[in-house]
């Protein structure tokens, strides 16, 4: 039944998100690319069917393999390629990942196409060419992120694409239909390594919970919300979530989003104003064209935690605040010119992003196919043995 010959003609590529139970980032646009244009190649994404936009998989369910399927587990060992902006151990159960298949997931070629744009915070060594998730070709979108890579991480020249990001061929530029008068603003901080771990006494304790509760439950805000006929949709970093229950609101113009109900692209794309501190989709909104505030209240403590490619002094691309007055005029600053970008803003965004098209998923497609680190296929005596065992655990 599963002969090596067939296998090595299917080619397997296998794409996924987050935990893989997400279908809007990079792997799920180059993945819908893929089918529509390159239905030859056997590109397939796998999601977990009890996830919230599993539905969104349902124009390709042919590709689509349903995580923990036998038809996954099988297709997973037989791969001779992950294309992701995650790192392969969100492709697999992770009960295994001490077992044999990690050890064969390990050896497998891997293109990362990111979460977003590199620059606000360093990343961890697990990503470098010498770490855990190395990838043979990692995927960026300008020369100042290339040479970001190379420098900062240990990739060759070669291994670095600039291609731009596969979501952003999906990005309609023309606004959302809304009244003319009224205004959304999305804020959407990341995460902070140092509270990851921390009790809830301790959260409440942080620059971090304080700064955010304050702006969402302060009066004065609650009202230029109102007076201005602004709405405010607040997202926590995923790794988050446990403590979005503590923030407060005292505003019917805030909603609270849940990041596992919620589509950051649609968000982006409705929003008039980013609101944000080291978060790379600040990157994300100078491409759409359009502004952000950086809130940088932490900063001493982020630089000493996490730390960043950039100066965040001299070398942010968006207006800044450190505290719910200098913010509330700058969105004052920022309405009184319709939204767009300063001309010192236009002009970097001219300069950091290569390609501004919708060609970014077909340029990571071809320098794949110019690549020459696709490996033989695992032996299928390999992939028998563990799939037998899967099976075993399964009837437990």
């Amino acid at each position: 039944m599963y002969k090596r010959q067939h296998f090595n003609r299917k080619k397997i590529w296998l794409t996924y998100e987050k935990e893989s139970k997400r279908a809007e980032d990079n792997s799920f646009y180059f993945f819908q690319y893929m089918y529509q244009h390159h239905l030859n190649q056997n590109v397939y994404f796998v999601m977990n069917a009890n996830a919230q936009n599993f539905k969104a998989t349902k124009p390709y369910k042919s590709r689509v393999l349903k995580f923990m399927s036998i038809k996954h587990l099988i297709y997973l060992q037989a791969a001779e390629l992950f294309v992701s902006s995650e790192t392969p151990g969100h492709a697999f159960p992770w009960r295994e990942k001490r077992g044999m298949i990690k050890k064969i997931v390990d050896k497998k070629p891997f293109v990362f196409l990111q979460h977003g744009v590199l620059g606000l915070k360093k990343v961890g060594r697990g990503l470098n060419k010498s770490g855990a998730n190395s990838a043979n070709l990692f995927v960026v979108s300008s020369q100042r992120e290339h040479q970001l890579v190379v420098d900062n991480m240990n990739y060759l020249p070669n291994e670095v694409i600039i291609t731009g990001l596969p979501r952003w061929d999906a990005i309609k530029h023309n606004p959302v239909s809304k009244p003319v008068n009224a205004t959304t603003i999305f804020i959407m901080p990341t995460w902070r390594s140092w509270l990851e771990d921390a009790d809830e006494k301790s959260f409440r304790k942080s620059l971090y919970f304080r700064y955010y509760n304050d702006l969402l439950s302060s009066d004065k805000f609650g009202k230029f919300l109102l007076d201005n006929n602004i709405e405010v949709r607040f997202l926590l970093h995923p790794k988050m979530r446990k403590y979005l229950n503590l923030f407060d609101k005292v505003s019917p113009n805030i909603v609270l989003l849940s990041d596992e109900e919620t589509q950051v692209n649609t968000e982006l794309q409705n929003a008039n104003i980013l609101v944000t501190d080291y978060s790379s989709v600040a990157w994300e909104m100078l491409y759409r064209d359009k502004p952000t505030i950086f809130y940088q209240f932490d900063r001493p403590l982020f630089n000493q935690y996490t730390g960043s490619y950039i100066d965040f002094e001299n070398d942010l691309f968006g207006e800044k605040a450190t505290n719910l007055k200098e913010l509330i005029a700058t969105i004052h600053q920022i309405r009184s010119r319709s939204y767009q970008l300063t001309e010192e803003q236009a002009t970097y965004r001219q300069k950091e992003f290569k390609f501004v098209d919708q060609k970014n998923s077909e340029r990571v497609y071809h320098e794949i196919s110019n690549a020459d680190f696709l490996p033989e296929i695992v032996s299928v005596s390999i992939v028998k043995k563990i799939v037998r065992r899967i099976r075993e655990k399964l009837k437990r």
